[in-house]
């Protein structure tokens, strides 16, 4: 008897174990066993002619409304006068085709005439990764006529300097840029290379046009990936190579040198990473609790700013809530206006003051590095300013830089309202004078500051000129509000 219940112990456990088995192979997880929907199929033009003055601009469209993951791959299906070829699209359930693309499309792939209209039929096919399983969309026809072939755009790369020094105590500020066309969609999958000696250093840059560098980012390349030593320069050789969307070949610039010196990554932080303003010259006036803070210079991590309306006696703490604690002073009670002269002291005493006698707009820049000082000067507002960039319709040239609109009521605050493009390398700044030699800037805090930015750095030396970037996708009507006493700025689409 216990023979038996052996036995139909044994063969229950079996039975089980194979009904998991089978249950498991059978899950919707096994692509081989679920239905492969490539969903329904559509395009944003039925009829294209391509426009062979605008190789980069959409031409059309097709998405279809298919779950996007890996295990599935695509291709798009044309199929025009009894021939058919294909476009691989990887696991992306839309692609866009430029001009320049489709344009390829029509007569290298389909042979289709130049200037005729001609009928093409596409549809999506999907295919499961390591399966035999496919799928097939409904099919939508489009009514075409290719221009002649576009021909090869030239990749000619440009750096912006030949001597290139990092600057440590500026991080996120733009140490240099390499670009190497005017618009997006002249190429895909870049890839930019920089060599010094053996060693190697590649970044993807898919399809935009240029690759700024901050200060911090370039020195880990030049310190990690290509070895080179501290406060040694050393040339650096740079390429950038892309497939062309006209030809679908890959091509590769003539290579670019230039000099390149890193520095330690050991640099000295600053002993405060917030201060404050307390006086009878701030909105909060002696209160210690609630003063009024100041800000940190995007482009000095030693230096911090305070921007205002202000008249009367104030000094500088390093904390707040207390009047016992560390003040940045001046040396004297009093001191002239024009003297840089600072100190920082403990429990605030011998308690020491700046005093601006009439109320005006002031910029105070304070420097807490190895070496303090502190600028205390009156501020008289640019009577213009301008935006400047291939993000607008100026693009580089100074002369045709766009002039905003002062406020009629602060003389401080300008504003611009028009259409940022993200076609080119989509940057864009402030300059204060329609001049090619001006080196005065409002610019971005940061190498590539996006759109949400609301600091804005400045320059009257020419040096630590960031650009705003727009991303791509971010295209349309901006209104830009900039007030240059307090560098403020906002972007909004509107």
């Amino acid at each position: 008897m216990k023979k038996n219940k052996n036995y139909v112990s044994r063969f229950y456990y079996a039975v089980t174990l194979l009904s998991l088995v089978t249950l498991i192979s059978c899950s919707d997880d096994d692509p081989r066993q679920v239905p492969l929907d490539v969903g329904v199929l559509s395009a944003s033009e039925s009829e294209v002619v391509i426009d062979y003055d605008r190789p980069t601009v959409e031409a059309l469209t097709f998405t279809w409304h298919a779950e996007k993951t890996s295990r599935v791959e695509y291709k798009l299906v044309f199929t025009a006068n009894g021939k058919t070829d294909s476009v691989n699209v990887l696991s992306a359930v839309s692609k866009r085709f430029v001009q320049a693309e489709i344009n390829r499309v029509l007569l290298d792939l389909l042979s289709l005439e130049v200037g005729k209209q001609t009928n093409v039929d596409v549809f999506i096919y999907g295919k499961y990764v390591g399966s035999t399983k496919t799928g097939s969309s409904n099919v939508v026809t489009i009514a075409v006529t290719p221009a002649r072939k576009f021909p090869e755009p030239p990749l000619a790369l440009s750096v912006s300097e030949a001597d290139v020094v990092v600057d440590p105590v500026n991080p996120s500020g733009e140490t240099v840029t390499m670009f190497w066309a005017p618009l997006r969609y002249m190429f895909v999958e870049g890839q930019l290379t920089l060599t010094a000696g053996a060693k190697t250093a590649t970044f993807d840059v898919s399809t935009d046009v240029s690759k700024e560098f901050a200060n911090m980012d370039l020195n880990n390349v030049l310190l990690d990936k290509l070895g080179l030593q501290v406060g040694q320069a050393a040339e650096v050789t740079a390429q950038i190579s892309g497939k062309a969307l006209a030809t679908d070949k890959i091509v590769k610039s003539d290579p670019v040198t230039f000099m390149a010196t890193a520095v330690s990554k050991d640099v000295a932080p600053p002993p405060y990473t917030k201060l404050w303003i307390v006086g009878k010259s701030t909105p909060k006036d002696w209160d210690i609790n609630n003063p009024d803070e100041m800000f940190a210079d995007p482009t000095n991590i030693y230096q911090f700013k305070y921007n205002e309306v202000i008249f009367g006696e104030f000094k500088i703490p390093t904390a707040t809530g207390s009047y016992q604690g560390d003040f940045y002073m001046p040396l004297v009670n009093h001191p002239d206006l024009s003297s840089t002269e600072v100190n920082l002291v403990k429990g605030g005493s011998p308690d020491n003051k700046w005093d601006i006698p009439v109320r005006d707009a002031y910029k105070i820049l304070l420097n807490i590095g190895p070496d303090p000082s502190i600028m205390i000067t009156q501020y008289k507002p640019f009577e213009q300013l301008y935006i400047l960039g291939d993000a607008t319709a100026a693009g580089w040239d100074a002369g045709n830089a766009i002039a905003m609109t002062v406020d009629p009521n602060d003389p401080h605050v300008f504003t611009w309202t028009g259409e940022l493009t993200s076609t080119g390398r989509g940057q864009f700044t402030f300059p204060v004078a329609k001049d090619a030699l001006n080196t005065t800037f409002f610019a971005a805090p940061t190498s590539g500051a996006d759109l949400t930015a609301t600091r804005l750095s400045f320059t009257s030396t020419g040096t630590s000129i960031n650009n705003f970037k727009l991303k791509e996708g971010e295209d349309g009507t901006y209104k830009i509000t900039i007030n240059q006493l307090k560098e403020t700025i906002s972007i909004v689409k509107q």
